[in-house]
């Protein structure tokens, strides 16, 4: 949530009374709650295109200002222009076409507005990322599309959880410490953490992994400018596959 925050720090500081921010892609919805609450003049929408808007929209402690729609981010239902800001955290490359799927959210972002993401990022741009980052991310790719075949998204999800349960099983003894924004460094923590991410990775069907000249290109298309590029630590640190920009058109 600080992290959702801090890409949209410029957005949510300008914006007038009742101005609207949008979590493209908000999965349990809990990081666009904490933001609606620490923003209460505002108003936030969860997006998502799976049922779990169902579970967080049924929460008795929703703040008022915060809303949860089902729908598609590559037909985003939204006003072209009309949006404050809008988030889009590890989703855009889910999609069959990222390239379409970022039009369809970017257009929605006003004159002014701020528009963040984060994808895979492209093996050729791997180079950018710290060592660690690098190997970590090369591990990942190597079981998704070989390990798997690419084609995890096949397997019942029961059983594909069990199945990354048992293979990372190794890591509860293993003093790797903290390798996930998941994980607090206990090994427990990292070993469910680890779970999490790669069950996430690869239970969808579709994976893009774009040059980072191509967002940057895709940005610049929608009148998009000052843009910040992963990684970069100003002025909003940014991991290798995070993306800031603003509109200018």
């Amino acid at each position: 949530a600080d992290t959702l925050e801090q890409r949209l720090a410029g957005a949510l500081a300008q914006a007038e009374g009742g101005a609207w921010f949008v979590d493209a892609g908000c999965g349990s919805g809990e990081l666009i709650a904490i933001l609606a609450g620490r923003y209460p003049q505002l108003n936030f929408i969860g997006l998502d295109f799976t049922d779990s808007v169902y579970a967080a929209a049924d929460r008795s402690d929703l703040p008022p200002n915060l809303f949860y729609v089902q729908g598609d981010v590559a037909h985003a239902p939204f006003k072209a222009s009309s949006l404050a800001g809008v988030s889009s955290f590890g989703v855009l490359h889910h999609t069959a076409d990222t390239g379409g799927a970022f039009r369809a959210i970017a257009g929605c972002v006003r004159p002014g507005g701020t528009l963040a993401i984060w994808l895979y990022p492209n093996p050729r741009d791997l180079h950018l990322a710290p060592t660690a980052s690098r190997w970590a991310y090369r591990a990942y790719y190597w079981t998704r599309d070989f390990m798997f075949l690419g084609r995890a998204h096949h397997l019942p999800s029961e059983l594909l959880l069990w199945v990354l349960r048992v293979l990372l099983a190794p890591a509860i003894l293993m003093p790797i410490g903290r390798v996930t924004e998941h994980s607090d460094g206990r090994p427990m923590s990292t070993y469910h953490s680890l779970v999490f991410s790669l069950f996430d990775g690869l239970v969808p069907e579709y994976q893009d992994r774009p040059l980072r000249s191509t967002v940057r290109s895709w940005f610049e298309e929608l009148g998009y400018d000052s843009l910040a590029l992963g990684p970069t630590d100003h002025p909003v640190s940014h991991t290798l596959g995070s993306y800031t920009g603003q509109r200018s058109l």
